[in-house]
């Protein structure tokens, strides 16, 4: 796991590579070059997993953490994509699975050309 919120005096939850949180503070990563990240915000909480192809068992810690909550009460799931994640790279390939097992949940891809991703309320 990269520690990138080390680089940030911020007053908000940062998520470090391989990291997976809820809050119900505003939640931000970056750096999403190779990696792909999905949030969401729903009833007042955020999540977001910064999610490195490279992380040992990566799929089960975003599954095992998406199990604390009611999936049906999921409306839209968001997945930014890493400007290095070319094809469809481990980080984007444990996503899609991810999002599979979700079964039916809108999905908005966004191409992230390695700027600040921010979940909260305003995440439409």
């Amino acid at each position: 796991m990269a520690y990138l919120c080390d680089a940030y005096n911020i007053n908000t939850d940062c998520v470090n590579t391989g990291e997976v949180k809820f809050s119900n503070k505003t939640l931000i990563t970056s750096f999403v070059e190779i990696c792909t990240a999905i949030g969401f915000h729903y009833n007042g909480i955020n999540f977001l997993a910064h999610v490195d192809g490279m992380e040992p068992n990566m799929d089960s810690k975003v599954i095992n953490e998406l199990k604390k909550i009611n999936p049906k009460k999921i409306d839209k799931i968001h997945v930014w994509k890493g400007y290095k994640c070319e094809n469809n790279c481990p980080s984007f390939q444990i996503v899609q699975n991810i999002v599979n097992q979700l079964n039916g949940k809108k999905v908005y891809h966004i191409y992230n050309e390695n700027d600040t991703i921010t979940i909260d309320s305003s995440l439409k």
